[in-house]
Formats: C-alpha cells, structure tokens, sequence
C-alpha cells in the first residue's frame, strides 16, 4: 500500500516546523507527498524544502480547501497512485498508522473491498488526549461511539477529510470534493455522496491520527459534561452554517440519520455561540445569514 498512496497536504501559512513533522511521520509511510499550498504570498517554509519526494504546488492564493484538494488527487491520479491520503498540515499519523490501514484491507473480502469509500482513522485531540466519538447508523437513527483498540467501525456516517485513506475507483466512482463548499463540509458531502451510493467508511481504530478539530482555547465542565467551543471567526461560522445547509437539502431523503444528527449539532452550537463565545452577536448574525444563503444555493 505504501508504494500505491500518495500523501496529499493542504497547507495555509504553514508553521516553520512543517517539514520536520512532514519528514518524521508521513514521508516514511507513503511513496510520495504532493503539498498544495493555499498561502497568497511566497511560504519561506516550503520553498526551502528540498526533497525528492516531496512535490509543490503553489496556488499563490486561497483557492479553498476543496478545489485544492481537487488538484492534489488529480496529480496523484495521473501519477499513476491507487491510493490518496488527505492530511492537514498540523495533522499526525502515528508511525505505524499504513501498517494498521494495510492489515484491516487485505482482511476485506473482494466485495467488501469493491464497497469501500474510505478508511478513515481514529482521532485523537493533540492538546487535550480525548478521542473523538464517531457517528454511526442506529434503530433511531443515529448514535455517537468510540473506537476500541482492535476493532473496526464498519458503519460510519461520515469522517473528516484528514487522515482519509481513499482507493482512487472512490473518485472515479463519486467524482472529486464539491469545489463550491470552499472548506467546510467539504468532507461531509463527500462522505455522504458515497454512502448514498451503497459505499461504507471503515474506521480503523488501531490507525491513530493525532489532529485538533476546530480552535479550541477552553472548555468547560458541567458535571459529567465536557463542553468545548471551536471559537470560530464569524466569516468562517458564515461558511459552516451555508454549506450545512446544502447539505441537508441534498441528502435529508437519502442519509436523513446524518440529517438528524447534524440538526442538533447545529442547535448545540448555537448554544455554545450565545453563552460560551467571545462577539457571540456576530458570529450568530453570521450563521443565520449562512442558513439563508444556504437555503438559496444548490
């Protein structure tokens, strides 16, 4: 698997660290590494990269994390890799995160190997150790577990895009990352358009990615209850809330757990904007301007 997969990491103003983490954690586990580079002006990080297997692409603007994505897959697909690996670049794969993808795929059957959309990995927070449930199928509808060491999670709803290990037939089947959505949810419609298609996300909970969702600075505890706030800017709430809109406009009929799910998600945050939030005025007036754009949109 490792001589087929194409690592492919969308960077904006990359941090200076960048290649040493690149160099120790995902180099080693893939045959090529193709960074595509959203940062408008010239990144002294990466243009002192010197590596043979390490591509650029430099956008000189932010073109969106879908489109760049696009770019890298496209690379990838014509390179002649079966496999793509979508990563962020602050994300982590443990070291033996390939080995642990590899042995659950060549434990699949010929069909269910045929059905896959992607394996996608267990998360764990870099800064707090929690890991992330994943939401599943249920008799009402939806429910949040978490992996176990050994086991795999064979109905997932959805996954984020980083640490995504995706066969190429996924793209030839589905097609590529919605460009429209810009960032958020990019990887929602993505999942969600497979799995109305009869395809399954695998998560493989010995696969670790070390990754931080959102920009959490505090949290807080009531009782048993962990609450943390992403603390988004309000242009980005803007972009959240239009695009989870289009998504409950295209798959409400085909995936209506996700559906459900992400409605009281929604209601979650809100919560969290209002009473938990710095500039909660602005960044709600953001959302609710998202949802009718939203609403408007395809």
């Amino acid at each position: 698997m490792k001589s087929s997969t194409a690592a492919i990491v969308v960077t904006f103003y990359p941090p200076r660290d960048f290649y040493e983490h690149l160099a120790s954690s995902v180099i080693p586990q893939v045959d090529r590494v193709i960074v595509v580079d959203n940062t408008p002006t010239p990144s002294e990080v990466l243009q002192s990269i010197h590596d043979e297997r390490v591509i650029l692409l430099s956008n000189k603007s932010n073109i969106g994390l879908a489109q760049a994505q696009n770019l890298g897959i496209s690379l990838a697909i014509s390179m002649g890799y079966e496999w793509v690996l979508l990563l962020d670049q602050d994300s982590r794969p443990a070291p033996d995160f390939m080995d642990s993808m590899q042995d659950h795929y060549n434990s699949l059957t010929p069909g269910e190997k045929e059905n896959l959309l992607m394996l996608a990995p267990n998360i764990c927070d870099k800064l707090g150790g929690f890991f992330y449930p994943r939401i599943i199928r249920s008799r009402f509808g939806f429910k949040r577990i978490h992996c176990e060491h050994g086991k795999v999670i064979r109905n997932a709803l959805i996954a984020i895009s980083s640490g995504s290990l995706i066969p190429v037939r996924s793209f030839q089947r589905i097609g590529f990352m919605d460009d429209d959505f810009f960032i958020d949810y990019v990887d929602n419609d993505f999942c969600l358009r497979g799995i109305s298609r009869g395809l399954t996300i695998h998560i493989v909970c010995n696969a670790l990615l070390f990754h931080r969702l959102g920009n959490v600075r505090k949290t807080y505890s009531l009782g048993r209850l962990v609450v943390r706030s992403s603390f988004h800017e309000p242009a980005r709430r803007y972009f959240i809330y239009r695009n989870r809109i289009r998504v409950w406009k295209r798959y409400f009929k085909k995936v209506p757990e996700f559906v459900l799910y992400d409605f009281m998600a929604l209601a979650y945050d809100l919560v969290r904007i209002a009473f938990m939030e710095d500039n909660p005025r602005e960044k709600l007036k953001a959302a609710f301007k998202g949802m009718i754009d939203g609403w408007k949109l395809q």
